[in-house]
């Protein structure tokens, strides 16, 4: 509602596809330590770890906005894919699934005015391709932590605070929405090329150059 109330009442983007997900009891379907992501024909499908014993996975599929599935259609896309997915899928309780149609917001090049200011999904949902989400707003969190602390009165500091974060925030939404197209490609010949990019060492490096910007952040000590 404050959102609206700045920037206007604009839906969300949708990226182009929708999402299964859910939480499975599951042990030995993983190496220690690793997890999965396959990704073909305008699907992908990811794996982790998610507590002792239990696993969470998704899988998305490019379809038409609103477009309603049930486990049946998850369990058909991936039916020829490599152990374990099919697996992973048939042993999930129907009611333990949920699908959302995935959807971002372009970033804003401000967030708030006087005394009020944005935080999180927010100021800047994105599409879950990075993990970012929560780690953005807890990076949000911290800073503007310190710049209430620092700097006075408090509009200066929320001003402070945006000049920070919009720069950072605003690159990840965008590398979150470009990731996700890159990996959503539903033409063989732009799939091939995809994968022989991300497999060159060009793509190793610029893929690793994304990581390390998004873990290596500094934030300030409170």
């Amino acid at each position: 509602m404050i959102r609206a109330g700045l920037h206007g009442s604009e839906p969300p983007r949708y990226a182009g596809y929708t999402c299964w997900r859910a939480v499975r009891p599951a042990t030995d379907v993983l190496p220690a330590g690793s997890a999965l992501l396959a990704a073909g024909g305008g699907a992908q499908f990811g794996l982790w770890p998610c507590g002792e014993g239990q696993v969470y996975w998704f899988l998305t599929k490019n379809a038409p906005q609103g477009t309603r599935l049930a486990k049946a259609d998850a369990k058909e896309l991936c039916r020829h894919w490599a152990a374990p997915i099919p697996e992973i899928i048939e042993g999930t309780a129907e009611d333990a699934i949920l699908q959302n149609d995935i959807v971002d917001r372009p970033p804003l090049r401000w967030w708030g005015r006087g005394c009020v200011t944005l935080l999180g999904d927010a100021a800047h949902a994105c599409t879950p391709n990075l993990g970012q989400g929560a780690c953005q707003a807890l990076e949000d969190a911290v800073v503007l932590a310190q710049c209430l602390r620092d700097v006075r009165p408090v509009e200066s500091a929320l001003r402070e605070y945006e000049r920070v974060r919009v720069p950072r925030t605003a690159a990840v939404v965008r590398n979150s929405w470009r990731t996700g197209r890159l990996l959503q490609l539903d033409r063989p010949a732009l799939e091939a090329l995809r994968n022989w990019f991300m497999g060159s060492a060009g793509g190793r490096r610029l893929g690793m150059r994304m990581v390390r910007g998004l873990l290596t952040h500094q934030l300030p000590k409170l």
